[in-house]
């Protein structure tokens, strides 16, 4: 296969490394192409870390800010960039696409949309195959563009899903899975559930209003060093993310209604997390302690910018511009839309809005008209 992985981040570098170690040649698409390329070296190697001691060294066949170099030979392109941006990615290479053969695209993670954002920008070209992962398949950090990067732990399983899935794209994507990844990987019957199980706007938001949010006796000033999102997890913020899984949790039994579906993946948040990292989480007994004794989440900090005193949270990182408009919007009109009455995600999503001044666009625009009617004519 021709792999193209877009994007230049954490996770764009992490699956570098796995793909290669399956014996892959893969080219990566991103704005950051200047920098990587200066940072790789003589070897042009990068070098990924494990949490099993082994380093994996990557050598990508091409890295590029120019989608034409690498678009119309691709078979397999990985999406890593946030739902944010795919809008602008999609956009920028629909054209790009081959038309001669069958070309498989895949977000990862799957949430936010992309089913639909690939229709709307792509159409649904008998070719193109779109796909996506639920979650990110291993948690990634420290990296240095180019050079290096950590993998901090593995999820147990992958879950994906298939938009339109027909037998020749469930078997296309299964042996991509099987070639790719190292763990075992299942499929969720109806893509929305995808969607509808994203977990870091129920993770990182909540942590974020509990730390400087109306309630969070925050007194306005800086902070005097970089805090982590689970390793300086409170009870305060545990409580509020319990609170948006819950909610979370009854759209996904509207949805199960509607589409007449279990929704094996959706699992309340404890229960999924565990499932993912099993063994590796130390103290698995509540939200609390699982999220606390995780080792795949130490070490993961709350963005932050430097400034006169201190540090502030930085309001335009992705935990914002992509948890906010493409993640908890999501949540918001498939409620709306659904009747069910989720006020905790409704109030943090509206301090959201307010604290960093409003978003440029979000998910809403992509909901197919007539939705879930539509939907529930055609499931049945």
């Amino acid at each position: 296969m021709n792999i193209v992985i877009i994007g230049g981040g954490q996770q764009a570098h992490a699956l570098l490394g796995i793909f290669a170690s399956r014996g892959q040649e893969v080219s990566m698409l991103t704005r950051k192409a200047q920098e990587i390329n200066e940072r790789l070296g003589a070897n042009g190697q990068i070098v990924v870390s494990t949490p099993y001691g082994e380093d994996l060294h990557a050598k990508p066949v091409r890295v590029t800010d120019n989608p034409a170099e690498v678009i119309p030979q691709a078979d397999l392109i990985f999406i890593t960039n946030p739902a944010n941006d795919r809008p602008r990615v999609l956009a920028q290479i629909a054209n790009l696409i081959s038309e001669e053969k069958v070309v498989q695209l895949c977000a990862i993670p799957g949430w936010g949309a992309f089913d639909w954002m690939v229709d709307y920008h792509i159409g649904r070209r008998s070719n193109v195959y779109a796909w996506g992962i639920k979650d990110t398949p291993v948690m990634a950090s420290h990296l240095v563009p180019g050079q290096s990067v950590s993998i901090l732990g593995f999820k147990k399983e992958l879950f994906y899903a298939i938009s339109n899935p027909t037998h020749i794209k469930v078997e296309l994507a299964k042996k991509a899975l099987e070639k790719l990844f190292y763990q075992p990987a299942s499929r969720a019957e109806h893509y929305i559930e995808l969607s509808a199980c994203a977990g870091n706007p129920i993770e990182h938001l909540p942590i974020l209003y509990s730390l400087v949010g109306p309630y969070s006796q925050w007194d306005g000033r800086p902070f005097k060093e970089r805090l982590s999102f689970y390793e300086d997890l409170t009870e305060f913020a545990a409580y509020l993310i319990k609170k948006c899984d819950e909610e979370q949790q009854a759209i996904l039994a509207a949805l199960k209604e509607v589409y007449r579906s279990d929704f094996p993946f959706a699992l309340p948040l404890h229960e999924d997390i565990v499932k993912i990292y099993g063994r590796q989480i130390t103290n698995p007994r509540t939200l609390y302690s699982t999220f606390r004794t995780n080792p795949a989440y130490a070490g993961i900090k709350i963005p932050m910018l430097t400034c006169e005193g201190g540090f502030e949270v930085n309001r335009r990182h992705r935990i914002f511009t992509e948890d906010v408009p493409y993640g908890m919007d999501f949540f918001l009109e498939a409620a709306r839309r659904l009747n069910v009455h989720t006020p905790m995600l409704a109030e943090i999503r509206d301090w959201a809005y307010e604290y960093c001044g409003g978003f440029e666009d979000n998910i809403t625009g992509y909901f197919p008209s007539g939705w879930p009617q539509r939907s529930m004519a055609l499931v049945r």
